[in-house]
C-alpha cells in the first residue's frame, strides 16, 4: 500500500478555524510534554520543565506564526524516526496516535523544527523543515555542534492556509488558549 500524506490531510475535517488552531497548539505542546518527560522523568518534569508558546500577528491581525519551546529531550534520532512516520505507534502508551502534525499541516504551510540533542558527550542542534509534499519529508536538514545551546525544540508554524485566513480573532483564540 502507497500513503500519500497532502491527500490525507486534503481529507481531514477539522472544526471552526479557532478550534483547529488551539489543536495545532495542544499538539506541539504535548509533543513537548512528552520530550520534557523522557528528558527528566516524569517525577522531576513539573520542576524543571518549559514550555513556551509565543503567537505572533501579521498586520491584518491573523496569526503569522506559532512557536512552541521547550527544554525537552529534543529530536533524537528516535524522535525524528516516528516523525516521519504516519500514525506511528511511538507514543501509543502516552495516548499518541502519531497524527498530530497532519493538524499542522492542514492550517500551516510552513513548519520549521529547531532542536538541540545531546549525542554522547556533545551537542548537535538540528534544523529543517517539514515538508510532506517531498519524498523525504526532513527537508533542509542541518547538523552542527552546538557547544553552548541548551537542550531543547523550537517548532514554529508559520503562514496560515489561505482558506484559514480571517476565521479566527487574536482575543478569543488567546483566552481560549490560557484557558480563561
Amino acid at each position: 500500500m502507497k500513503f500519500d500524506v497532502l491527500g490525507r490531510v486534503n481529507n481531514m475535517r477539522l472544526p471552526d478555524g479557532k478550534t483547529a488552531l488551539l489543536y495545532s497548539v495542544y499538539e506541539a505542546v504535548s509533543n513537548s510534554i512528552h520530550a520534557i518527560n523522557d528528558r527528566f522523568g516524569e517525577e522531576k518534569a513539573a520542576a524543571k520543565g518549559r514550555v513556551s508558546v509565543d503567537i505572533l500577528l501579521d498586520e491584518d491581525g491573523d496569526v503569522a506564526s506559532i512557536s512552541v519551546a521547550d527544554n525537552g529531550v529534543g529530536f533524537t534520532d528516535e524522535n525524528i524516526e516516528s516523525f516521519e512516520t504516519s500514525d506511528s505507534r511511538f507514543k501509543y502508551r502516552r495516548g499518541g496516535k502519531g497524527v498530530g502534525r497532519f493538524i499542522w499541516i492542514k492550517m500551516f504551510q510552513t513548519i520549521r523544527v529547531d532542536s538541540v540533542i545531546k549525542n554522547g558527550s556533545t551537542k548537535e542542534r538540528i534544523r529543517f523543515r517539514f515538508a510532506p509534499e517531498k519524498l523525504n519529508s526532513i527537508a533542509y536538514k542541518r547538523v552542527v555542534p552546538a557547544p553552548s545551546d541548551e537542550i531543547g525544540t523550537v517548532i514554529t508554524l508559520s503562514r496560515l492556509h489561505r482558506e484559514q485566513r480571517g476565521r479566527v480573532r487574536p482575543t478569543s483564540y488567546l483566552k481560549d488558549l490560557a484557558g480563561c
